[in-house]
């Protein structure tokens, strides 16, 4: 973010200067500051930056939790991908291997964005949100495929034992 204050302004805004340039949280300023006055209005003026960094990164940590939340509540999708694991890694002796294949492309490929009934369609638009709750449900799918392969092959192998009986 950049602003710059060119002199047409008034001269007694923010610090009296004739030019104010705030880069990545740095305040550059392009004058010579002449009283005490002015050097004090320059610290609550970096404190102020300081303040709106801080208010900025909690909004984008709230937008980021926010995420994570709505997709533990909201996401409920990975349920085809988890059912196909679990009963193609539940055939006996060829579960493992075929249900290994079928985990670690269902684990890969990430949801589909028809698919993440997500709560509100505005906060899918703040690029934080979007990003943590789209996260947060490829883990939740990663989670439950990785659990129902190894449930298939615990059920493949009870199959094999009561079979074999």
């Amino acid at each position: 973010m950049e602003i710059i204050n060119q002199g047409n302004a008034k001269n007694d805004s923010l610090l009296g200067a004739q030019q104010i340039i705030i880069t990545n949280d740095k305040l550059t300023i392009n004058d010579t500051l002449k009283t005490p006055q002015q050097i004090i209005s320059l610290s609550a003026a970096e404190n102020k930056l300081t303040s709106i960094s801080q208010n900025t990164a909690i909004k984008e940590i709230n937008y980021y939790e926010k995420g994570m939340m709505d997709a533990k509540i909201h996401y409920k999708s990975y349920k085809d991908a988890a059912t196909i694991t679990f009963l193609v890694s539940a055939i006996p002796l060829f579960g493992i291997p075929i249900g290994l294949t079928s985990a670690v492309l269902m684990s890969v490929v990430p949801p589909n964005t028809n698919r993440l009934h997500y709560p509100d369609q505005k906060l899918m638009e703040n690029e934080v949100y979007n990003y943590a709750y789209k996260n947060e449900a490829q883990k939740i799918k990663t989670n439950k495929v990785w659990i129902n392969y190894g449930l298939g092959i615990v059920t493949g192998i009870a199959v094999l034992i009561i079979l074999n009986h």
